[in-house]
C-alpha cells in the first residue's frame, strides 16, 4: 500500500479540476433499469449417471446445467437479471448488475458509484465488475441460456468474471483516428462485507475450511477499431488467499497465489456476423502447513488450467439471432510432498480435458418477449496418477474416467423496462 500513496497527491490536482467542469446537459441524464424475468427448460441426458467420490466427479466435470448449482436442481426454473444506472450528480453514477439463478443463487456483480472526474478519467468503488472477460450474461441480445464459456457460466471459474467489493481507477482515451483505448486497473477483496467468505480458487483445503485472506489485483486493456469494429481484450488477475482447516485432525493453514490471464478477439466479419476468440489461463500454487501434517497430502500443488473459447453470432433478421460455439478446456497438476528438506513431486498428479459445441437460437417475439433454444455437447477426461489414486485408499489401476452428455434447453422471458 505504500506505493500507492504519492499516487493520491497526483489525484488531487486532477480532482479539482475535474470539479471546475461545466453542469451543462446535467438535466438530460436520466436513470436507466431493466429486469429480466425468464422460465428454463432443460432435457439433459450424460453416459455419467453418479459421481465416484469428491476426488472423482464425471458426471460433474461435464459442466451441463445440473451440475454443482448453488441451488438445489429444478427443472423447469425462474431466473432473474437486474441491469440499471442511476445518475446522482453530472458526473456520479450507480451501476446495478444482479440476478438470480440455480447455478449461482443470487449474485451481485456489481453494485457501485461510478465517478468520472474528466471525459477519460474515472473511478469506480462499492462492489465493482472486474471487466476481465466478455460474459454475456447481462446482454439483452445474448441467444445463450448458458454462456458456453466456463468462465461465465460455472461456478468453479466465475471468481475470476463477476465482482467483489474494491476500487477501480480507469481511462478511456482516442488512440489515433480510428482507435479507442480503455484500461482499468483496480483492488478487491471478497471477504469485505462478508460478500464471498468460501472464495478460495478451485481448490478446496478441507470440508470446514475457513478463507481467512483473499485480495485481489488486476488490470485490463481493451482497444477498438471504430472504423472496422474489431476489438482486442488483454485481462490480468492476481489472487493472493489464505484458509484455516480447524478440523482436530488437521489444525493447518493453507496458502496460495493464483494469475489469471485473458486474451480475446472480437471481429466484425460482416454486418450480420460476428466472431469471437478468447483464451483464459489461470495459473496456481499453494502449500499447506498443519500441526497434522500428514493430513495436508498432497503438501504443495501447482496447477495450470486453460480454456480456448470460439463463438460465431449471426443475426438472421431483426428478431432472430443464432450462435455457434467451441470450447475446449483442460487442467494440469503436480503435487508435491515434503520429506524432510526435500520436495518430492509428482508430475502427473492430476489431468482434466473437456470439450464442450453450443447452438442457440433468439427469436424475439415482441419488443420485451423473447425465447431462448440452446443444444450443449459435451465430454470430459480426467484421471489422477497410480500414487494419488493409493493415497486416496484407491486401487492405482484407476486409469482415466470419461463421460459424455447433452442438454436440450429453451427459455421463455420477459424484460421490464
Amino acid at each position: 500500500m505504500k506505493k500507492t500513496v504519492p499516487l493520491i497527491f497526483l489525484w488531487i490536482p486532477l480532482w479539482a479540476s475535474a470539479q471546475s467542469m461545466s453542469l451543462a446537459g446535467a438535466n438530460d441524464q436520466k436513470a436507466a433499469f431493466s429486469a429480466e424475468v425468464g422460465e428454463s427448460f432443460w432435457s439433459i441426458k450424460n453416459s455419467a449417471s453418479a459421481d465416484i467420490s469428491p476426488a472423482i466427479q464425471p458426471k460433474t466435470f461435464l459442466f451441463l446445467p445440473d451440475a454443482d448449482t448453488k441451488w438445489a436442481y429444478r427443472n423447469p426454473h425462474t431466473e432473474l437479471k437486474v441491469v440499471g444506472s442511476q445518475p446522482i450528480t453530472p458526473f456520479v453514477h450507480l451501476n446495478l448488475k444482479f440476478k438470480a439463478d440455480q447455478q449461482f443463487g443470487t449474485k451481485l456483480d456489481e453494485l457501485s458509484l461510478d465517478w468520472a472526474l474528466s471525459p477519460s478519467w474515472g473511478f469506480r468503488a462499492g462492489v465493482v465488475d472486474y471487466k476481465t472477460t466478455w460474459c454475456q450474461n447481462y446482454d439483452a441480445d445474448s441467444p445463450w441460456i448458458v454462456s458456453p464459456t466456463l468462465a461465465c457460466s460455472n461456478r468453479m471459474f466465475a471468481e475470476t468474471s463477476g465482482g467483489a467489493p474494491g476500487v477501480q481507477s480507469y481511462i478511456n482515451l482516442e488512440v489515433g483516428q480510428h482507435y479507442n483505448m480503455q484500461a482499468l486497473v483496480g483492488v478487491y477483496n471478497p471477504l469485505i462485507m462478508n460478500y464471498a467468505p468460501k472464495e478460495f480458487a478451485q481448490w478446496i483445503p478441507s470440508e470446514q475450511y475457513q478463507v481467512r485472506k483473499n485480495n485481489k489485483l488486476g488490470g485490463s486493456l481493451n482497444l477498438l477499431n471504430t472504423w472496422t469494429g474489431t476489438e482486442y481484450r488483454l485481462s490480468w488477475v492476481h489472487t493472493q488467499q489464505e484458509a484455516f482447516s480447524p478440523e482436530q485432525n488437521i489444525l493447518g493453514t493453507t496458502r496460495q497465489h493464483t494469475d489469471l490471464i485473458y486474451a480475446g478477439a472480437n471481429f466484425i466479419l460482416t454486418p450480420t456476423v460476428q466472431l469471437q476468440l478468447t483464451r483464459t489461463q489461470q495459473y496456481l500454487s499453494n502449500n499447506c502447513e498443519a500441526v497434522y501434517q500428514a493430513q495436508c497430502q498432497p503438501d504443495h500443488v501447482q496447477d495450470m488450467s486453460s480454456t480456448d473459447t470460439v463463438k460465431l453470432l449471426y443475426h438472421l433478421s431483426p428478431k432472430d439471432v443464432l450462435g455457434a460455439s467451441y470450447s475446449h478446456h483442460q487442467i494440469a497438476s503436480q503435487s508435491g510432498v515434503s520429506v524432510g528438506s526435500i520436495t518430492q513431486w509428482d508430475n502427473d498428479f492430476y489431468r482434466e480435458t473437456h470439450n464442450g459445441w453450443g447452438f442457440a437460437w433468439r427469436h424475439a417475439w415482441a419488443p420485451q418477449v423473447f425465447s431462448a433454444v440452446q443444444l450443449q455437447l459435451q465430454d470430459q477426461s480426467l484421471g489422477y496418477s497410480p500414487s494419488a489414486y493409493a493415497a486416496m485408499n484407491l486401487p492405482t489401476s484407476y486409469g482415466t474416467f470419461s463421460s459424455s452428455g447433452w442438454a436440450l434447453g429453451l427459455k421463455l422471458a420477459y424484460i421490464f423496462n
